[in-house]
């Protein structure tokens, strides 16, 4: 399946596929090799954790994370809105 992902959209993004309970949370903000995303919500092992507010993140396109074949049917990158 292939997710496209576009300004403004909210995504999850996970960092690894044992580990549904850590994922990161934003708004896509610029879209080139890579998503920048501004945080949202950070979850570490199923918790809130603070962050700093306009703060954001890197990640790869849906399909080109190095570890996304090993996902299976659960996406790395999930688009929210």
């Amino acid at each position: 399946m292939t997710i496209i992902v576009k300004l403004n959209d909210i995504v999850r993004c996970h960092d690894f596929p044992s580990n549904p309970d850590c994922y990161i949370i934003g708004k896509v903000v610029e879209i080139t090799m890579m998503l920048r995303c501004e945080i949202i919500k950070v979850v570490e092992d199923g918790e809130m954790v603070t962050h700093i507010a306009g703060s954001t993140f890197l990640t790869a396109k849906p399909g080109e994370g190095w570890m996304d074949d090993m996902f299976g049917d659960w996406e790395r990158v999930q688009v929210l809105g």
